[in-house]
C-alpha cells in the first residue's frame, strides 16, 4: 500500500558513487514528482554550501564559512514556498562526518517537519577498490586538494577513510530510515537513486559526470601539483589542458593501483564487507580491475608529450628526478 504525504530525502554519498551524475539531472531536468532545492547550491548542482557551511568549513575559493542559519532559514522560505512534493538535498560532504550530519538533519525537520509526513536517508555504497582509484583521480584533478603521493601511497593512507560500517552505524542510529542504494551497475544507477527518491518519472539512462582523466592528465597535474603552491594556479594549468587539442585528458583512465596494493585492499576491507552483509543485508558487487598497463601506463612518446605541457612550470627543471619518477611510476 502507497504510504500519503511527502518525503523529505536527505542523499549523503557516499562520495564517488554517482553522486554528480544524479544531482546533475535533479538540477538540470528535475523528474516529474521532486522539488531540488536552488538555495544552498554548489556550482556542480550539489547542496555543498550547507554542508560547507554547517561543518563550518571555508569553501574553496572562499574567505570565511557561510552562517548555516542565514542558509537554512532562505531555504525554509524556499520550500515552504514551493510546490508542495517530495523533496531532495544531496551533499555527500556530510557521509563522513555521520554524527554532524544527523544534526543537520534535525536542524532540517526542525524547520520543516510540518511539510512532510516522511524523512528519509539515502546512501550509495561501491566497490572499496573501485571508489578508492576514483577518489585518488579526483584528488589529482581537484586543484584545492593538490595531490601529489604516488596511488599506493594514497591507498595504504586513506584507507580507513573508505570504511563504510564504522560511519553508517551512525546514520542508522537516528529514527530516520537508512536506504542504501548499490553503486553496481553503474549504468542503472541514477533511475535507481531517482526511484529511491520517490519518483516515476525515471529516465532509462544518465550521461556520466564528473569523468575520471586519463593515465597522460594524471601525470601532467601530478607534476603541476607539485610544482605549484597556489590551489587557483594548479586550476588554471588543469582548465589550459582541456582546452588543449592536441592533449587528451579524457582518454580510458588507468588503474592507479599496484597488485600488491590491489591484494593489501582486499584484505583490509574484508572485514567490512562482511558487516555490510550482516549489518545492513547488502553484499557489495566486485568492480574488476579494468585491462590495461600498470600506473603510469606510459610510453615514452606520452611522456614526451607530458614533459612538453608542463615544462614551464616553475621549478621543473630543479625537480626532473621527482617528474622522472612519476612519468616511470617509481615511487616517491
Amino acid at each position: 500500500m502507497e504510504r500519503s504525504g511527502h518525503t523529505f530525502t536527505m542523499h549523503v554519498g557516499a562520495p564517488k558513487t554517482g553522486t554528480s551524475a544524479v544531482q546533475h539531472v535533479l538540477r538540470s531536468t528535475p523528474p516529474r514528482g521532486l522539488y531540488y532545492p536552488q538555495t544552498g547550491q554548489w556550482p556542480d548542482g550539489s547542496h555543498h554550501r550547507i554542508a560547507f557551511a554547517w561543518l563550518g568549513r571555508t569553501p574553496p575559493g572562499a574567505a570565511a564559512p557561510e552562517r548555516p542559519g542565514d542558509l537554512l532559514g532562505a531555504l525554509r522560505q524556499e520550500i515552504l514556498t514551493a510546490p508542495v512534493c517530495d523533496t531532495v538535498l544531496s551533499t555527500e560532504e556530510v557521509f563522513d562526518t555521520p554524527r554532524a550530519g544527523l544534526k543537520l538533519l534535525d536542524a532540517l525537520r526542525d524547520r520543516l517537519g510540518a511539510r512532510f509526513q516522511h524523512w528519509q536517508i539515502v546512501a550509495t555504497v561501491r566497490d572499496h577498490s573501485a571508489r578508492l582509484a576514483s577518489a585518488y583521480n579526483q584528488a589529482v584533478k581537484d586543484g584545492y586538494k593538490g595531490e601529489t603521493r604516488h596511488p599506493d601511497t594514497f591507498a595504504r593512507e586513506t584507507l580507513a577513510e573508505g570504511l563504510y560500517a564504522p560511519r553508517l552505524s551512525i546514520w542508522r542510529g537516528s529514527d530516520v530510515p537508512l536506504h542504501l542504494v548499490p553503486y553496481a551497475p553503474a549504468e542503472t544507477l541514477v533511475p535507481r537513486l531517482l526511484t529511491a527518491f520517490g519518483t516515476t518519472d525515471v529516465p532509462d539512462t544518465a550521461e556520466p559526470r564528473n569523468r575520471s582523466i586519463g593515465p597522460r592528465a594524471i601525470a601532467a597535474l601530478l607534476i603541476s601539483n607539485t610544482l605549484l603552491d597556489d590551489p587557483a594556479r594548479r586550476t588554471a594549468f588543469f582548465a589550459d589542458l582541456r582546452k588543449s587539442r592536441p592533449f587528451p585528458v579524457w582518454e580510458r583512465p588507468v588503474w592507479p593501483f599496484s597488485s600488491e596494493t590491489d591484494r593489501m585492499l582486499a584484505r583490509a576491507t574484508a572485514g567490512d564487507r562482511r558487516r555490510l552483509v550482516d549489518a545492513f543485508g547488502l553484499e557489495l558487487a566486485h568492480e574488476p580491475r579494468p585491462d590495461g598497463p600498470d600506473f603510469p601506463g606510459l610510453d615514452e612518446a606520452a611522456r614526451e608529450q607530458v614533459r612538453a605541457v608542463c615544462a614551464d612550470l616553475p621549478g621543473y627543471d630543479r625537480h626532473r628526478d621527482r617528474i622522472e619518477a612519476i612519468l616511470g611510476g617509481e615511487r616517491w
